[in-house]
């Protein structure tokens, strides 16, 4: 699978769609929380009205002069003209009114209408009570407590929760829950019926619950409230969206580069990273003595050549950790080969830098190479004859490791600069001969079959046992075993193959 520009193109919108949600629930948080602020607002000057009647009511009933006497309308005159809220205030006996401060003592008693509601200490309410003014009927709102009725100017109580932004009403609530509508839009009501209302908020009173004031924001002042916040929400969540859609952009790359992938190979997924085994065979019997381990990658993504993956493990100085896991792996599924109880060699590709001197130590606790070594085969770590550096130390590790038991193979030789002497030093146990000296060497004109006799020569007086890569035909094969070379690698015999595969071969040759 390769990297889709898609899939950044499909987060794009997806996190504009995600920021752009928050921003309507913050708006809508708003709203809500302005709409309970108003409802707790009109809720508290809705009790401070309650209090400054109840207050005036209760200093009536403190009146000692003989009821509707002129004394009696005259203090009745002075508390109307204190108060900014009452229009009147009447003395009544049951529901028959006997006197007023604006009427004086009436010759024939008025009749109260039932009341709307009755409250707390007895305290009856009328929010609709009809009166003629200048031969207008008015609709005025008036309490009673005792004899004493007071009545409000029109409007006064409906003032508390009047609002230009809210439709709002006042409920009265009962010990049982139910509630009373008291005045206001009654279609607000809804708001207390309901879990959850857009722009309605609730509020009410405690200790105990006797009155609430519900409101809801009218739609137009609504969208005037949220219309900044969207539009500045829709501005930055395109730009949060770009921004989203830019770390998607480097998240992908990181993961679909070749560094982020043999990276996370090396430190999270280690299945990745799997090992093929390719055939090293007699020449002159055709049996399998011994093959190469080689590393290969596959990830979700797909596969990827050693050429690539194999500087990046250097870049990244994973190279022993590297080693490690490839060698771990092999001897795991070799263990299950059967080799047919001949003797029978595995050889790995070492990295030059793990051979220094200083790694010896490290080399020498390694659990891998030891299990290696305590398997049905002989161990052979393979070193490029170009990275031979005898000042590096190299000598000595190879030294420590020989006497462990590990046989050391000179790989690809004949593209670096090795003579003779060197190679007798090196005390090396196989000469992997390169491929670019076995192909056209049957050709007894070319000069690859000219040299290929005098690099024998030299293998032989080392005292080296020598091995032909890359043979890719009977005639190479025929020639190079022609020349003294023992041993042969290369597609002609097999590809690199599963170790299942390898057992297979393995019992056929």
């Amino acid at each position: 699978m390769k990297p889709n520009i898609l899939t950044t193109w499909v987060i794009a919108p997806l996190l504009f769609v995600i920021f752009f949600v928050v921003f309507i629930l913050i708006a809508v948080f708003d709203v809500q929380r302005d709409a309970e602020k108003t409802a707790e607002q009109m809720m508290h000057q809705t009790g401070e009205y309650l209090l400054s009647t109840m207050m005036v009511l209760q200093k009536l009933n403190t009146i000692a002069d003989a009821p509707c006497s002129d004394s009696f309308i005259e203090r009745l005159r002075v508390e109307v003209f204190k108060s900014d809220s009452v229009r009147d205030i009447a003395y009544v006996d049951g529901n028959r009114v006997l006197c007023s401060a604006g009427s004086g003592f009436l010759k024939s008693d008025g009749l109260l209408d039932k009341e709307d509601l009755i409250g707390a200490m007895e305290r009856k309410f009328w929010f609709n009570m009809q009166l003629m003014q200048a031969g207008v009927r008015v609709s005025v709102t008036a309490q009673q407590l005792g004899n004493y009725v007071i009545v409000e100017y029109p409007g006064h109580f409906q003032s508390t929760i009047a609002s230009s932004a809210y439709d709002s009403a006042v409920v009265a609530v009962f010990p049982d829950s139910s509630y009373y509508f008291a005045y206001g839009d009654k279609d607000i009501t809804r708001v207390l019926q309901r879990p959850f209302v857009l722009g309605g908020g609730v509020a009410c009173n405690d200790d105990p619950r006797t009155y609430c004031v519900a409101v809801e924001m009218h739609d137009a002042e609504m969208l005037a409230s949220v219309l900044p916040l969207l539009t500045l929400g829709l501005v930055l969540s395109f730009l949060l969206a770009l921004l989203g859609k830019s770390l998607a952009d480097q998240m992908l790359a990181k993961r679909y580069s070749l560094q982020g992938r043999v990276r996370r190979a090396l430190e999270k997924e280690p299945q990745n990273f799997y090992c093929v085994f390719q055939p090293i065979v007699e020449l002159s019997t055709g049996k399998t003595m011994g093959c190469e381990v080689l590393a290969r990658f596959q990830d979700d993504i797909g596969g990827l050549s050693p050429i690539d993956f194999i500087p990046v493990v250097q870049q990244m100085r994973q190279t022993w950790k590297f080693t490690e896991l490839i060698m771990a792996r092999a001897v795991e599924e070799l263990n299950r080969c059967d080799f047919q109880g001949r003797a029978f060699y595995a050889s790995f590709n070492v990295f030059p830098e793990d051979l220094s001197k200083d790694r010896a130590e490290i080399i020498s606790t390694s659990k891998p190479l030891a299990a290696a070594l305590n398997s049905p085969f002989d161990v052979v770590i393979e070193i490029l004859e170009t990275s031979i550096d005898y000042g590096s130390g190299m000598h000595e590790s190879l030294e420590f490791l020989r006497k462990m038991g590990v046989r050391i193979a000179i790989d690809d030789f004949g593209t670096g600069h090795s003579n003779l002497n060197m190679l007798i030093n090196f005390e090396a146990d196989l000469l992997k001969i390169d491929r670019s000296f076995v192909d056209g060497s049957e050709d007894p004109e070319s000069v690859r079959a000219k040299i290929l006799p005098i690099m024998v020569e030299i293998a032989d007086t080392a005292g080296l046992k020598k091995v032909a890569e890359g043979i890719e035909t009977q005639e190479q094969a025929d020639h190079v075993l022609k020349v003294g070379v023992e041993l042969g690698q290369g597609y002609f015999f097999s590809r690199p193959v599963s170790a299942e595969v390898l057992t297979n071969y393995v019992q056929n040759h």
